[in-house]
């Protein structure tokens, strides 16, 4: 069969926000509902930077439809060493019962680099009965 597209509508979008040193704010996802004929929203980030204009923070974002409002998801926080290098990863989920970060649901990344900023340690952890225990350890060489 042939297969002639008459109409070209696009399916999803995404909408970027800026800051006046050219930081990424913010993201917007949609998609399309053909039904109502409007872009609909199912997604967000919001992004904020240290002072060195390192991203210090992520926070994810869901569309509820019954609250027609926006609910965390995740949050990702960033550390980082002297030299601007990241030292840390830590992510978090949120818990919809408390209306606040899961402490129990911690994963976190950390990074040890040489003297010519390479990283040569990588260890992954996860907070487990209030500790963080190491899940894994990588080497670079």
């Amino acid at each position: 069969q042939d297969y002639i597209q008459k109409d070209l509508i696009p399916i999803s979008r995404c909408e970027r926000v800026y800051d006046l040193k050219n930081k990424l704010n913010s993201e917007d996802y949609s998609y399309w509902d053909d039904i109502v004929n409007a872009w609909v929203p199912y997604c967000k980030y919001e992004y904020s930077y240290d002072a060195d204009g390192n991203k210090a923070l992520s926070i994810e974002y869901k569309m509820d439809a019954n609250l027609n409002d926006w609910v965390a998801e995740y949050k990702v926080e960033y550390t980082y060493d002297v030299n601007g290098d990241m030292a840390s990863i830590m992510f978090y989920s949120w818990d919809v019962s408390t209306n606040e970060w899961n402490n129990n649901a911690k994963h976190k990344y950390e990074y040890a680099y040489d003297g010519n900023d390479n990283v040569r340690t990588a260890q992954e952890f996860m907070w487990e009965d209030g500790h963080w225990k190491i899940v894994s350890t990588t080497h670079y060489y």
